[in-house]
């Protein structure tokens, strides 16, 4: 028998050349104990489903507070009203005051119409007559006025609208002229002169005397004071 017979047959074929004293005293490694070795976030798993890796975000103490930078992106303009300053939106009553303007005008401009074109009649009558009465003069000059108070009127809306203190003077004086011609209406139609004419006058003079101090009502309140204030110093 050969050399090579002596060794076990119990250990079959050949193992290879026994442990050393070296690769003894080190403890085999597995492969996947070496993954833990590696720095996090290096590499992340692998999703079957091919979304992409999600990295940790750390979300700062005290929701809902974004991180820095987390608002407003490049590009992007600022959300609205960002940056304005107290009292630059203009206020409903401005509007409201400025409808009630036009309103008036357009029914002034109308009276205005009729009162000339009335004027005209009323002479002719006079003339023929010869009553010695001027009332067809007193129209047109009452017509006159109310396209005075009317363009007033119009002038000042869109200029207040527009945030403009002069605005509210021109509607100012309008609105006041108006609220004349109403007081000379009523005492001038209560008389016993026209105590025929019905009370449908008095109700068209109290309308505009309404309409001209709701104006003036809606025009002074202290928002719109700030407002023209914003406005007069940009």
């Amino acid at each position: 028998m050969t050399e090579h017979d002596n060794s076990d047959p119990s250990r079959g074929s050949y193992g290879g050349p026994p442990p050393t004293e070296q690769f003894r005293s080190q403890p085999q490694q597995q492969p996947y104990q070496q993954q833990s070795y590696q720095q996090p976030y290096q590499q992340q798993p692998y999703d079957p489903h091919g979304y992409p890796p999600q990295y940790p975000t750390q979300q700062p103490y005290g929701y809902p507070q974004q991180p820095y930078g987390w608002g407003q992106q490049p590009g992007y303009p600022p959300a609205y009203g960002a940056g304005s300053q107290p009292g630059s939106q203009r206020p409903g009553l401005v509007l409201a005051a400025s409808i009630l303007a036009y309103v008036n005008a357009g029914m002034l401009i109308l009276a205005g119409a009729l009162l000339l074109f009335g004027s005209a009649i009323v002479s002719d009558i006079e003339d023929n007559a010869g009553s010695g009465t001027d009332y067809g003069t007193e129209f047109a000059l009452d017509g006159v006025v109310n396209f005075i108070a009317a363009g007033l009127l119009i002038a000042g809306a869109v200029t207040f609208t527009g945030g403009k203190a002069s605005g509210r003077l021109l509607l100012s004086v309008g609105c006041g002229i108006v609220l004349a011609t109403a007081v000379y209406w009523l005492v001038r139609f209560n008389g016993d002169r026209f105590h025929d004419a019905g009370d449908g006058y008095i109700v068209w003079a109290v309308i505009f005397a309404a309409l001209a101090i709701l104006s003036l009502a809606f025009s002074f309140p202290n928002p719109i004071n700030r407002w023209l204030a914003t406005n007069s110093g940009r």
